[in-house]
């Protein structure tokens, strides 16, 4: 069986970082064992030679990867609509997998969504190296920039909906060819979230530790 095996870089934080992604898709796959919500499938993981090794399910390119090729050198365009809406409802289907187990992923970006089979427009959510339980005491700098929720730009507390504000991001960019919130620093990363979207509640801002440092 062809397998994907990821080489852990043999420094502490890595590694414990790996330990608990290792301890979380145990955890999921104990509670999808017949893999129906469409999150990578650990086989195994073993330290060799001061390294720590990963062995999971063999998938294809990811969909920063997919997308940039497609765009520069395949003239049929694959993101159609109905793709997109199959995309859509898988990763819908994992978000509401993994709140389900108190998770939070945490980083969800195209880097992070893989695809399974391009023919079947299958997809599967990789990366739970970041992801927390909800009731863990919450890190203040989660999320790739471009795919931040306001509520973490501002430094308020966060629950499993970023993930979905990071899969709005991800399909909007899918769909126009370009990142929607551009990420040049936090304060035209929100500026861009409010053009676009529309102003952010006054309270909110009140109560944003980092709104408050910057602006006060």
């Amino acid at each position: 069986m062809d397998v994907c095996v990821k080489i852990i870089k043999n420094k502490k934080d890595f590694f414990y970082q790996s330990l608990d992604e290792i301890k979380l898709l145990k955890y999921v796959y104990k509670h999808d064992p017949a893999d129906k919500y469409h999150i990578l499938r650990l086989y195994d993981y073993f330290y060799y030679r001061e390294h720590l090794l990963i062995v999971c399910e063999l998938l294809k390119a990811n969909l920063y990867e997919f997308h940039k090729f497609n765009r520069e050198l395949v003239s049929e365009v694959y993101f159609t609509m109905p793709r997109l809406q199959s995309i859509a409802i898988q990763c819908l289907e994992a978000l509401q997998f993994l709140p389900g187990l108190g998770l939070i992923h945490c980083d969800l970006k195209p880097e992070n969504i893989v695809v399974k089979s391009y023919s079947r427009c299958e997809v599967k959510v990789i990366d739970l190296g970041s992801s927390c339980f909800e009731t863990d005491h919450l890190c203040s700098y989660v999320q790739s920039k471009s795919y931040r929720a306001p509520e973490v730009i501002l430094g308020l507390p966060y629950d499993k909906k970023i993930d979905i504000w990071s899969l709005g991001c991800i399909l909007a960019e899918l769909w126009t060819g370009n990142v929607l919130f551009r990420n040049d620093s936090p304060a035209t990363l929100l500026a861009r979230v409010i053009g676009i979207i529309c102003p952010i509640d006054q309270d909110m801002l009140a109560k944003g530790t980092w709104y408050i440092q910057i602006f006060h």
